[in-house]
């Protein structure tokens, strides 16, 4: 791997933690611009690149550092509610990132799959946490797949495609004159 490749991830990677700081909460699972910046990574950088940002990302978390929303870390965040929103990225990068090089259409699809998948990851793992270690140390009512979508999902879904339809008009207008910078030759 080339130093620019490495200098590259380094910024892409520190692209996704800066997502992470710009936060609204507005429920267990704030809303943060991470999926914005991986979905605008996967689609520049590709597969390869991208596996190493997410994955770089996450151990980052893992072994303590603020890299999670609200400057949040370690592993006790990542086995947390939002833990599967967290694994759930791995996914979106990865899926969004197959379109990197294809058109408009075939972005649209790699990235909503990819969001399906993140929630898909999420919605479980958060209604797992919630009603096997938050509701009963509470003392509260479990959540049922309606109210872990409520909460979880319902929020988020405009937001996300926002975020969304914003990171791939950006790839359409400004790919090609990005690509240069991000090549090896």
């Amino acid at each position: 791997m080339k130093t620019k490749d490495i200098v590259i991830i380094a910024a892409s990677t520190f692209l996704v933690i800066i997502g992470a700081y710009i936060s609204l909460p507005i429920g267990p699972v704030p809303i943060v611009l991470t999926n914005f910046f991986i979905v605008l990574i996967a689609l520049l950088l590709g597969p390869k690149k991208s596996l190493i940002v997410i994955s770089t990302y996450v151990l980052l978390g893992a072994i303590g550092l603020p890299v999670f929303s609200n400057g949040k870390g370690g592993l006790g965040h990542l086995v947390g509610l939002t833990g599967g929103f967290i694994f759930g990225f791995i996914p979106l990068m990865l899926i969004s990132s197959l379109a990197y090089n294809r058109n408009l259409i075939i972005r649209i699809v790699a990235v909503l799959i990819g969001s399906i998948t993140l929630y898909a990851v999420g919605i479980p793992w958060a209604m797992y946490v919630y009603n096997n270690v938050i509701a009963p140390v509470d003392n509260k009512p479990l959540w049922d797949f309606a109210t872990t979508m409520k909460y979880c999902v319902t929020p988020f879904l405009i937001p996300d495609l926002i975020k969304i339809a914003l990171a791939i008009t950006f790839i359409q207008l400004f790919k090609g004159k990005v690509d240069p910078f991000l090549s090896n030759e």
